[in-house]
């Protein structure tokens, strides 16, 4: 029994330290993929969760581009001061092209709120089968409850 116990214990990764809830919120704003200026919005209970990132830019004389993203991930250590997380995603955007994909990506998101998230995705559409997706900003996050 005591053997269990402890494998249980090893698989479920890092205890959380004492201040650190397995809860939070995230709001940020990023440079990039799905719609070149984009607001992005998460959140994730314990290691599992979401972001969603809504953006677009105005008509520039080679047309507009709006395009929604949303990503389901695992976050490897939430007590961690840099808080990587893999995940897939699935994203629309429409405009100047017309795209629709699905994919997997990986982000990390500072101590101080410097984000970053690249992946792979395949799509159809008025563009290349794969693109790699890319996000850079700021992602603030807000941790609470037990």
């Amino acid at each position: 029994m005591i053997g269990l116990t402890a494998l249980a214990t090893a698989l479920s990764g890092p205890a959380l330290a004492q201040d650190e809830s397995p809860h939070h919120v995230e709001i940020g704003v990023t440079l990039g993929t799905p719609g070149a200026f984009n607001f992005m919005a998460g959140y994730f209970n314990k290691r599992i969760g979401g972001r969603l990132t809504v953006g677009g830019t105005p008509d520039t004389g080679l047309g507009s581009l709006i395009g929604i993203q949303g990503m389901v991930g695992y976050e490897f250590d939430p007590a961690s001061r840099h808080n990587h997380v893999v995940g897939v995603t699935a994203g629309y955007m429409a405009g100047a092209f017309d795209y629709i994909y699905g994919g997997a990506a990986y982000s990390v998101r500072l101590q101080r709120g410097f984000y970053f998230e690249s992946g792979w995705a395949y799509g159809v559409g008025s563009g290349n089968a794969f693109q790699l997706t890319i996000q850079i900003g700021y992602l603030g996050r807000v941790s609470f409850g037990e």
